[in-house]
Parts: C-alpha cells; structure tokens; sequence
C-alpha cells in the first residue's frame, strides 16, 4: 500500500444476527402467549405481548440515552445481550413454570399479585436483552438501514410461520427453549 493510503475496510452487517435474533423473539412471543393461555386464562396471552413490547421498547429507551452503551463495541455488546437474553429465556422458564398463579385472587390479595409481577419480570428480561440487541444493531447501521430491516422482517417472518407447527409438533416448552438456542447462537456469531 502506497504511503499515505487510507486503508477501508469493510463495516460488517450484522444481517445474520439480526436474522435470528427477531426469529427467536416472534417464536419465543408466540410460545409464550401458548403457555400463558395454558397456565392461566386465555385473556393473558396479551399480557405477553404487552410485557413484550415494553421489555422491546424499554430497551431502546436504554440504548438511546446511555452513553456507555453507545462507547461499546458492537460486537461485545451484542454477545453480552444475546447471552443475557438466552439466559433469561432459560431462567425466566423456571419462574414461569413453577410459581403458580391463582388469577381468580389478584384483585383479593397482596401475594398473587407480587406472583405475577415476579412472572412478568421474568419475561421482561428476556424481551429487555432482545431489545438490546435490536436496537444496537438497528441505530449503528443507519447506512445499511434497509438490508438490516429486510433482515429483521424476514427472520420475524419466519418466526412466525414456523411457530404453530412447530408448537403443536415440539410443543411450547422446547419452542421457547429453541428461540434461547437462537439467540445464543446470534450471540456467538458476534
């Protein structure tokens, strides 16, 4: 390279991690509204969503207004938050699964609601560190904007399109515990 050259170099994407981690995020939201009208009643598969695009958009929030999020490398701080989203997937399972609910005494006492907002917390986690995710590679990549968003349309797509059948044959528990597993692995492809 001639003296005084300025080498470029190629900014990486991020098309792939992108990809599955708004896979696992619909595949994960969609199980979770299953096992929510299991466990409770079927009125509270929207409080999945809910919880959901609070944790989504609470992590946006985060990630615009935090200087020490914005220093970090992308890479890094995608790893961190796709590991800390498939850990809470896994450990957010355990809570959900365990701490039975009586919903016909929330509005009776203090303990069902402190139950329920242990379990909404739980969920929150998983959807904060997806968020995390999202909106780190979303507002670092303003130039690759529409490749990036076709990306996070089509993993969301697919997401989607698979959750049913494979919720009714793997069933809801191993769905959620697939979208961990792709999240993961969107982690270590950082």
């Amino acid at each position: 390279m001639p003296s005084g050259a300025v080498r470029v170099t190629a900014k990486r994407g991020f098309y792939g991690e992108i990809f599955l981690i708004c896979f696992a995020c619909l595949l994960l939201e969609v199980s979770y509204t299953r096992i929510f009208s299991f466990k409770f009643f079927y009125f509270f598969t929207y409080l999945v969503i809910g919880v959901a695009l609070m944790g989504l958009g609470a992590a946006g929030v985060v990630v615009a207004l935090v200087p020490a999020i914005k220093r970090m490398p992308l890479g890094r701080l995608l790893r961190g938050a796709c590991f800390f989203s498939s850990a809470s997937i896994i450990a957010g399972y355990a809570v959900i699964a365990r701490i039975p609910i009586n919903t016909l005494e929330i509005p009776l006492t203090y303990a069902e609601p402190a139950k329920l907002a242990l379990v909404c917390g739980a969920l929150f986690a998983a959807f904060f560190g997806i968020g995390t995710a999202i909106a780190s590679i979303l507002g670092r990549n303003s130039e690759s904007i529409n490749r990036l968003y076709f990306a996070d349309l089509t993993g969301a797509a697919l997401g989607c399109a698979v959750a049913v059948p494979f919720i009714s044959s793997l069933g809801p528990i191993s769905c959620v515990m697939l979208s961990s597993c792709a999240i993961a692995s969107a982690g270590i492809w950082s």
